[in-house]
């Protein structure tokens, strides 16, 4: 398959575990087997018998599932369909036996130099385009698209499980080492020396992170939750919540002008006091003297390009780059779209 663009030198990444990685990817790399290290070594030893072998096996279960479907993730390509046919025809030949494309609507990316579906967006990143782009993943270091969606969403509820096991067990043996129990004679038994203190800032320790993580992992899970109740992408949502903010500063500096040319005329007029009122106007909305403005009909932004907030569009990602089959705004820089990125 060709590695690159005809119009795009970048070279094109297949999945999450394609070069090059990220901090973010590598870094759970390193995160995950330190803490089933951590619970295997240090937290499940010091449960009784009774507890250790369900809390194990849940634990265990859990950051199986989480690995599990973050490979998955990361393994599945979510290319577009007709972007992958057209590379295969490209490497090896139109089939011997015509395929049927599906009826759908399509449009022109000018970067893949290709047919795409009408839902597909060109991530700069991974330089390919991708069905129904949501956005794309700095922790899994891939796009996310119609096709890894379900294992992405699953990843997240995984970990969240598993974090919330990590942390409650490690809280319950804290409170009962600090309250003399059981809990202290195991762990000095355990560690063949007098470390429960040593053991409650380990556990300490490793539950700031889990509080960290799961405030983190939850406010992504909750926003996704949110997206799937209204129908909309993560890509979608921001260009959508973009397209309100401007019209919301649009709102806003025309009333600006509106009172500056209020109190001008007031002031010509010397009217002091109705010059006053107006300048104080939008600190006591109840009493502004200034009229509203004329209502206009609001339409609902629709899901188009806007051009870079930036000079070089460093911050940005995914890119239509095409409309009827010519690209936007300058012939040879496609037109990029807002960031769409995990924090």
């Amino acid at each position: 398959m060709p590695t690159t663009n005809n119009n795009n030198d970048t070279p094109r990444r297949k999945n999450g575990f394609s070069t090059p990685y990220t901090g973010p990817q590598v870094s759970t790399w390193i995160t995950l087997p330190v803490l089933i290290f951590e619970f295997f070594i240090v937290v499940a030893p010091v449960l009784p018998l009774e507890a250790a072998i369900p809390c194990t096996i849940v634990f265990g279960i859990t950051a199986i599932l989480a690995a599990f479907y973050a490979a998955m993730a990361q393994v599945i390509d979510p290319m577009d369909a007709h972007l992958a046919r057209h590379l295969h025809k490209l490497e090896h030949g139109p089939p011997a036996i015509a395929e049927g494309e599906p009826e759908e609507d399509m449009k022109h990316c000018w970067i893949c130099d290709t047919q795409v579906a009408e839902h597909a967006m060109h991530c700069k990143y991974c330089n390919k385009c991708v069905a129904n782009f949501d956005h794309h993943c700095l922790w899994l270091n891939t796009c996310v698209g119609s096709a890894n969606y379900h294992y992405f969403v699953m990843t997240m509820v995984f970990i969240t499980a598993m974090l919330m096991v990590h942390s409650s067990v490690q809280v319950a043996l804290t409170i009962d080492i600090l309250l003399g129990g059981a809990s202290k004679d195991r762990a000095n038994a355990w560690f063949n020396a007098n470390a429960d203190g040593a053991i409650i800032g380990i556990y300490i320790g490793f539950v700031a992170f889990d509080a960290l993580a799961l405030s983190l992992v939850l406010q992504l899970l909750y926003f996704h939750w949110v997206l799937h109740k209204e129908g909309l992408t993560t890509y979608k949502y921001i260009v959508r919540e973009a397209g309100r903010n401007r019209e919301k500063r649009k709102k806003e500096t025309a009333r600006k002008n509106q009172r500056t040319a209020a109190m001008r005329k007031a002031n010509d007029e010397g009217n002091r006091f109705l010059a006053m009122r107006l300048f104080y106007g939008d600190m006591c909305p109840c009493c502004d003297p200034l009229p509203p403005l004329p209502e206009e009909e609001e339409e609902e932004p629709s899901y188009t390009p806007v051009q870079p907030t930036n000079n070089n569009g460093d911050e940005e990602e995914a890119t239509d780059g095409m409309e009827n089959g010519r690209p936007y705004g300058d012939e040879n820089d496609g037109v990029t779209f807002i960031a769409v990125k995990e924090a």
